[in-house]
């Protein structure tokens, strides 16, 4: 089971990403490696939400908390100072909610935006043209740098905005992406309380 994670502010708008096509590193159990040839990515180049597997003992919220960390290279949880967390089960993934305020929102995309993914696309490069070839070496030198190197920029979308809503609806019409829509459609609907029309 897949679980995804949903950073928000109570208006409406949420963190919202890029896939790379090829991914270069990645943390997962608690081990590093690197791909200095690069690995495919499940959802290459589309527009995505943090998230991963579920490990055996996690929660959907606890997974989506821990998938977030390594994706953006942003703990949630220790950056800011009160989080409501909400999750919900789809069937076959889930997704965790971290409702936060709105400038704590702004300093979250700004840092992921403009730090932690462009470190980990620095650190990438660094893998591609043979100067680091070993996990350590990416945080020694990039320690900015996300744990994993899957996203590639990140924006914000409004799910009450008529404009960005039209984007999400989009995201139905892919099977890379559907699961987004229905994940955000539950933001909109149940937590923040603009029906779908």
């Amino acid at each position: 089971m897949q679980s995804y994670a949903v950073l928000y502010e109570p208006s409406g708008r949420v963190l919202i990403a890029r896939k790379f096509d090829l991914g270069y590193f990645f943390f997962e159990h608690g081990v590093g490696r690197v791909k200095t040839a690069g690995q495919v990515l499940n959802g290459a180049g589309k527009t995505a939400l943090p998230g991963g597997k579920i490990d055996p003992g996690e929660s959907i919220a606890a997974a989506a908390h821990r998938e977030f960390r390594e994706e953006t290279g942003v703990d949630i949880a220790t950056a800011v100072p009160t989080v409501q967390v909400a999750q919900h089960s789809f069937g076959a993934y889930g997704a965790g909610y971290f409702r936060v305020g709105a400038a704590e929102f702004d300093t979250l995309a700004m840092r992921i935006a403009t730090v932690t993914l462009p470190a980990g696309e620095q650190a990438a490069a660094a893998i591609r043209n043979r100067t680091i070839n070993n996990y350590a070496g990416i945080h020694a030198r990039f320690p900015a740098a996300p744990p994993s190197n899957e996203l590639q920029y990140s924006f914000t979308w409004d799910v009450t905005d008529p404009m960005d809503w039209q984007q999400i609806q989009q995201l139905q019409h892919d099977r890379d992406t559907n699961w987004y829509h229905a994940v955000l459609v539950h933001l909109r609907v149940n937590l923040i309380g603009v029906p779908v029309y």
